[in-house]
């Protein structure tokens, strides 16, 4: 996929959070009209801190509904939206993109490297 074609902007939902606290993370899909959608889901980890996990049942429930899956997304509260170590060990499948969001920002990578142009919603500082 060519993502200079996907929708580039953020939904309010997830450019407009609360970004301290908390991770939050979620999935990135395309539907049929190549438009570019970012679902959040209940971030399932245990206790306080710069972590996030996903439930298999959320998981596998997005990786078998319609469209096309384009990647994981999660938040860097208070942070900049660049990967950590962390955050590739973790990371569920090297198919898929890896999103990190923050401050209105999201940037996208693959086989940690930058791909294309941030996703920036309006009211971005970053």
């Amino acid at each position: 996929m060519d993502l200079t074609e996907c929708q580039r902007f953020l939904p309010d939902e997830v450019a407009e959070q609360d970004w301290t606290g908390r991770e939050r993370c979620g999935f990135v899909r395309e539907d049929a009209d190549g438009f570019c959608w970012f679902y959040e889901v209940p971030n399932e980890a245990k206790g306080e801190g710069d972590f996030f996990e996903i439930s298999a049942e959320v998981y596998y429930e997005f990786v078998m509904a319609p469209g096309f899956l384009l990647g994981v997304w999660h938040s860097h509260p208070g942070g900049k939206p660049y990967p950590s170590s962390m955050d590739w060990e973790w990371h569920p499948d090297p198919k898929l993109l890896l999103f990190i969001v923050a401050d209105g920002v999201a940037r996208c990578y693959f086989d940690k490297k930058e791909v294309g142009l941030p996703w920036e919603h309006a009211n971005s500082t970053t």
